[in-house]
C-alpha cells in the first residue's frame, strides 16, 4: 500500500516543526548569552547575568530534545513506521490538552483564538491517524518488514 497523502502532509508538518524548534533552540542559546552580556555591561550584575545564560542553555536543550523527537517522528511518518504514528498520536493529544488549558485560562482573545485553531488541528490529526485506511498503511508496513536480501550468485 502506498503512503496516504495525509501522512505525507503530516510528515511535512513535522519536518516544519523540527526546523522551527531547531531555530528556537539555537536562538535560546544565543539570547541567553546576549542577555547576560547586556546585564553585565549595563552595570546590573546584581540581577544575575549567569542566570540568563543558564536559562538560555536549559531552554535550548529542551527545545533541542523536542526538535530531535519531532524529526524522528517526521522520518518515521514518512517511512510508515507504526511507532511514529503512536508518537504523533501522543504528541497531538498532549498539545490538544495544553490548548484546552489555555482556553480555560482566558488569557485573552488572541490566545484563545489561536488555541482553538490549534486544538481543532490536533483533533483532526487524531481523527485522521485513527482512520482504518491510515492504520492499515502503517500496519502493512510493519508486517511486511524489511525487504529480503538477495543472495549473490555462487560462482564455481
Amino acid at each position: 500500500m502506498e503512503r496516504p497523502l495525509g501522512v505525507s502532509i503530516l510528515a511535512l508538518l513535522y519536518w516544519a516543526g523540527t526546523a522551527a524548534l531547531t531555530l528556537v533552540a539555537v536562538l535560546s542559546f544565543v539570547a541567553g548569552n546576549l542577555v547576560e552580556r547586556w546585564i553585565m555591561t549595563g552595570g546590573h550584575e546584581q540581577i544575575g547575568g549567569a542566570a540568563a545564560t543558564t536559562i538560555g542553555i536549559v531552554a535550548g536543550v529542551i527545545f533541542g530534545i523536542f526538535a530531535i523527537l519531532m524529526g524522528a517522528t517526521a522520518w518515521g511518518l514518512s517511512s510508515l513506521r507504526e511507532w511514529a504514528r503512536i508518537v504523533a498520536i501522543i504528541l497531538s493529544s498532549l498539545l490538544a490538552i495544553s490548548r484546552l488549558r489555555v482556553i480555560t485560562l482566558h488569557l485573552g482573545p488572541g490566545y484563545s483564538t489561536a488555541a482553538i485553531v490549534i486544538l481543532v488541528i490536533c483533533l483532526l490529526i487524531l481523527w485522521y491517524l485513527f482512520q482504518p485506511r491510515v492504520v492499515a498503511a502503517f500496519r502493512e508496513k510493519a508486517l511486511s518488514g524489511p525487504a529480503p536480501k538477495s543472495e549473490p550468485p555462487l560462482v564455481p
